[in-house]
Order: C-alpha cells, then sequence, then structure tokens
C-alpha cells in the first residue's frame, strides 16, 4: 500500500512552467481546466464532471459545466489574458486538495506499519507472561495475568506482573482527575450539611454520632475474637500442613494418612465457618461489627484454601523426590496472610522501597469513603426507610421507595468499589511492596455481564477460577466448563448472601436472587454484544439493582425494629416481617440509634 501510495504521489502532473501545463501548449490565452475542489474531503465527481489534471475535457461535460457555447478548442478552455492568475490559482488549490487526500492515506498506512513493528518488538522483548490480556474469564479465555500452561488445552494459571491500578493511571489524566476532584467537592457538602443541621437543629454538632457507636458497638469483644481468627488461621493451619508433609509416606499414590489429615482440614473449615456466625447472632452484634467479623472470616478461609491447595501437589513432589524438609516456609505464609490477593505463591513481584505518602494518600481516601457512605445513610436512608412500615406498602409506594433508594445506593456502591477496591488495596499493596496492583478492570466500560463480573472485583474473581472452576473443570473434564461456571456463579452468590445475613442478622435472600438468578441470566442475554447501548444497559441494570437492594434490605431492617416478632423461634430469621407489618413505635429515635 505505501508503494501504491508513493507512485500515486509521484504520478501527480504538476506544472512545471507557465510554458507547459498538463501536456497542453499554453499561450496567453489558452489554459485547460479541471475542476476544483474546495477540500480534500471533496471528489470530483461531486461537481458532475469526471476529468482530472492532464485529460481532456469533453464537450458534454464542458457544456454542462461553462454554458450551451463550448469552447473551440477540444480539451481546452479560452481564457483571457487577465484571468490566467485566477485559472493557475485554481490549478493549485486542485493539486493541493488531491495531494492532501493522498498524505492522509499515507500516514494511515504508516500508523499501520508502525504499530505492527512496534507489537512485534514489544513480544519479541517481554516475556509472554507479562503480556496477557487484561481480561479474566470463566470460561478458561485470557485473562489479567495469566497464561496458559504447556499441555494443549490446559487452563490458564494467574501469574502475577508489576503494575498499577487502572484508576492510578487514569488519575494522571487532569481530566479525568477532575471526577475524584468532584466527589471530594460533594462529601464538603455533605459534610457542611450535617453540621449545619445539627446546629440549627439542635444546636450542636455531632449529633448523628451514636449512628457510630451503635454500629460498632462491642468492638473489644470483635477484636479479640479477630485475633483468635488469625491466630488459628496463622498457627493451626501452618502446624497441620507441616505435620502433615514430614510425615506422610514418600510416594505419589494418597494412602489413609493422606485422607485423615483432609478430613481433619475439612473438619476446621467447618469449624471456621460456623463458629463466627454463631458469635453474631449470639451477641447480636450491629452491622459495623458484624462486617469486621465475617467479612475476615471469609478473608482467611479463602487465603487458608488457597495456600493449602497450591502447597499440597509441592509437597508431594518434594516428599517423593525425599526432600529433606518439604514443609513449606512460614514467613511466605505470613505473608500473604496481609498483601492484596487471594491466590497463593511462594513470589510475588515487589517494588524497591515504600512511599509512605501514598500509604497516607490511600488510607485517608479510604476514612473519606466511609465517612462518605455515613453521610449519604443518614441523610437518605434512615429518613426513607425508618418509616416505611408506618402504613400499608402498596406497589406505588414501593415502586417509589426503589427510584428514590437508586441515587443513595449507586453513591453506596460507587464509594465502596472506589474505597475498598482501590484505596485499601493499594494502601496494603504499598506497605508490603506487593508490586501487582491490578485488583480490578474498567468494567464500567463493560458491555457484557460476564464481562462486568470478571473485572470488578479480580482478587475475588482470580480466587474463584483459580480454585473453583479450574478444579471442576480438572475434575469433571474441558466438556463441563459451563456447568463449572454456574456453579462458580452459585458458590458467589450463596457467600454474598451469608455476608448480608450476618451483617444484618436476619435471612432475606434478595442479592442472591439477583446474583443467582438475574445476573446469570444477563449473562447468556448479553453473552455476544458489544455496541454502547448494551454498556447503557449494563449501568441501568446497576443503578436498578442498588435500588432494589437498598429498598428491600433497608425496610426489612427498620421492619425488625419497628415489629414485633410473629414467632419466637428459628422461623422469626427466616420470614420477612416488612410484608406483614404496618406497626409503628414512635418512641424509638432511630436515627440515632440505628
Amino acid at each position: 500500500m505505501a508503494d501504491d501510495l508513493r507512485r500515486r504521489i509521484l504520478n501527480i502532473n504538476r506544472p512545471e512552467s507557465d510554458e507547459a501545463l498538463n501536456g497542453h501548449a499554453v499561450d496567453s490565452e489558452h489554459v485547460p481546466l479541471s475542476p476544483v475542489t474546495e477540500n480534500a474531503s471533496h471528489s470530483p465527481d461531486s461537481f458532475g464532471i469526471k476529468f482530472s489534471v492532464g485529460s481532456k475535457v469533453s464537450d458534454d461535460n464542458l457544456h454542462a459545466r461553462v454554458g450551451p457555447n463550448p469552447p473551440s478548442h477540444s480539451g481546452v478552455l479560452s481564457v483571457k489574458p487577465g484571468n490566467y492568475d485566477m485559472v493557475r490559482d485554481l490549478q493549485i488549490q486542485t493539486l493541493t486538495a488531491k495531494a492532501e487526500t493522498l498524505k492522509a492515506e499515507y500516514l494511515e498506512c504508516v500508523d499501520k506499519e508502525l504499530d505492527t513493528l512496534i507489537n512485534k518488538f514489544v513480544s519479541e522483548a517481554v516475556p509472554k507472561s507479562e503480556l496477557a490480556v487484561h481480561h479474566v474469564a470463566y470460561t478458561g479465555t485470557a485473562s489479567p495475568g495469566m497464561r496458559r500452561g504447556d499441555k494443549s488445552g490446559e487452563l490458564l494459571r494467574k501469574e502475577f506482573v508489576a503494575r498499577n491500578s487502572y484508576l492510578t493511571d487514569l488519575f494522571e489524566i487532569p481530566h479525568i482527575n477532575t471526577i475524584q476532584s468532584i466527589f471530594i467537592a460533594v462529601l464538603i457538602i455533605f459534610a457542611a450539611n450535617t453540621i449545619i443541621s445539627d446546629i440549627f437543629d439542635h444546636g450542636t454538632i455531632g449529633v448523628d454520632y451514636k449512628v457510630w457507636l451503635h454500629a460498632f458497638a462491642q468492638l473489644p469483644s470483635v477484636v479479640m475474637f479477630w485475633l483468635a481468627m488469625q491466630a488459628s488461621t496463622l498457627f493451626v493451619v501452618y502446624w497441620g500442613i507441616t505435620f502433615w508433609a514430614k510425615n506422610r509416606q514418600k510416594s505419589e499414590q494418597i494412602d489413609l494418612f493422606d485422607k485423615f489429615w483432609l478430613l481433619i482440614y475439612t473438619g476446621y473449615l467447618l469449624i471456621f465457618l460456623v463458629v463466627p456466625a454463631w458469635f453474631i447472632m449470639h451477641f447480636e452484634l450491629p452491622p459495623g461489627s458484624a462486617g469486621i467479623v465475617v467479612g475476615e472470616q471469609v478473608r482467611m478461609l479463602m487465603k487458608t484454601h488457597a495456600f493449602v491447595r497450591e502447597k499440597i501437589p509441592d509437597v508431594i513432589k518434594l516428599t517423593v523426590a525425599q526432600h529433606p524438609d518439604p514443609a513449606p516456609d512460614f514467613h511466605r505464609y505470613l505473608y500473604f496472610q496481609y498483601i492484596p490477593t487471594l491466590v497463593y505463591r511462594d513470589n510475588y513481584p515487589r517494588i524497591k522501597a515504600v512511599r509512605w505518602n501514598l500509604v497516607l494518600k490511600n488510607f485517608a481516601q479510604f476514612l473519606g469513603g466511609v465517612l462518605y457512605c455515613n453521610y449519604v445513610y443518614i441523610r437518605f436512608c434512615i429518613p426513607a426507610f425508618r418509616n416505611f412500615n408506618r402504613e400499608h406498602v402498596s406497589v406505588g409506594v414501593f415502586l417509589k421507595a426503589i427510584f428514590d433508594a437508586i441515587l443513595p445506593g449507586s453513591l453506596h456502591f460507587m464509594v465502596i468499589f472506589y474505597a475498598f477496591l482501590h484505596a485499601w488495596m493499594n494502601a496494603f499493596g504499598e506497605m508490603l511492596r506487593f508490586a501487582d496492583r491490578l485488583f480490578y478492570r474498567d468494567w464500567w466500560n463493560s458491555t457484557t455481564f460476564s464481562n462486568y463480573y470478571r473485572t470488578w472485583n479480580i482478587v475475588v474473581h482470580d480466587w474463584l477460577y483459580s480454585y473453583v472452576y479450574v478444579d471442576i473443570v480438572n475434575l469433571l473434564g474441558q466438556s463441563y466448563r459451563t456447568t463449572a461456571m454456574l456453579v462458580t456463579f452459585l458458590l458467589s452468590a450463596v457467600v454474598h448472601e451469608y455476608l448480608m445475613c450476618c451483617l444484618l442478622r436476619m435471612f432475606y435472600p434478595v442479592i442472591f436472587v439477583l446474583f443467582a438468578v438475574f445476573g446469570v441470566w444477563m449473562v447468556f442475554v448479553t453473552k455476544t454484544k458489544s455496541s454502547h447501548a448494551w454498556n447503557v444497559v449494563m449501568w441501568l441494570s446497576i443503578f436498578l439493582g442498588q435500588g432494589v437492594l437498598m429498598t428491600l434490605y433497608g425496610s426489612e431492617y427498620y421492619a425488625r425494629l419497628n415489629c414485633p416478632p410473629t414467632t419466637d423461634n428459628f422461623w422469626d430469621k427466616v420470614i420477612p416481617r416488612s410484608w406483614m407489618c404496618y406497626v409503628w413505635h414512635p418512641t424509638l429515635n432511630y436515627t440515632t440509634e440505628a
């Protein structure tokens, strides 16, 4: 293409002198005329005449162009001497327009050739593991920092690469950084609104601090319980796998001793699953304190399984090779407990030094996100839902509540994403010199729900992919990929619902239905969609989903505060009170107590 463009450029006939234009003998009265274009985007055809520089002009075309009296010379127009400069300028404009057109085509060709050369250079200079597409899929497509094994058909394996979070790079662009400034300005306005309301309504500030006291009540007991969970995760798990590694037989065969320790490990996971839930329910922890316990419980369970799942094959190989010390290193396990990833490796990429100013900045942003959610909850959620069961909830009232909850619910969604998946993760990554900061991708550009689910939270997705999806496919076979995907979705939905059950101390499977039913359905509906309209559909679904979650969980939470229980047994935790209770207790001030 480049050679063709060069030839076309060189073949443009430019008049070398006033005596020779387009192969015609020229005097002061005769100059050949070509169609004139005002810019490079116009073609000669747009003027209704099809001839170019250096071509003969037909009588018919000239008749259409200049009128009923054609020129006496075929292909040559008579020009008075005074008009020669004007015609010459028209010739120059025509040549310039054609040259500009060729220039644009040539530059496009050069850009394509440069892209090809650059891609070839990078692919040869950088290891393939660092060029993995930033894309994770339950179906086994390319994954962020993942690569295929050496065997044909082998599933992807997580590879850690030093890289920034998406928003870290995007905030280097002033236009994108302005969005962050807007959110900070809104946070300041929320804070000022709260202070002014407290002063004029109550004569003081900090009236709503009781919300914090209620949400994080029994915090000392929570801290002690967290220390006990962390100690069991560190020492019980490590001691157990070390004892098993040093005492198993030197063979690849799984014997009774291996099965016995597998049974003990399974029992440990069940105990670790039940005891924190019992602690939350027995001591009736409020949402904030319960969130600390259940969130850390799930994190430690996932870390524990990742460590054990990765080290079992290594221990078997070392014992078969009669290695003198097949036990894993404790310091590697300890480091893994606190870095922002759920996939275990013996080594991770690290930065050279900790930038403490960046650590403080990220923790400050996390604290700002928590305050943001607090202000949204106080100003939008409590006034909307504390009176929700005062009267019968009709369909119209319910729909209005959903749309009223879309704004605060969506703000919660975006702020929690930024506070936890960006600020909190980057703070711990920086403190521990953990270099792979790809905790999420550009999920906001997704046109399919499958892409949204796998890019919204890469930290959790990598664990689900590595230790659920891959293991199911390896166990059942490649033909069961869809089954593995559905099981993975189901497990994720169950864990999300478990979190909500512990946070609110009630069973109300709203998030399970939205995740496991509507979410899975939308994955198949949008599987092949790529147009911008489907990105709009995705955002509409997110906004409506947040409105539904906020409305149903908010109304049920306050119904359990306002309404007496219908039964005095287990079924009271399962049957929603908001469906049948319209009793209001005006003596309680839920603005400060809930």
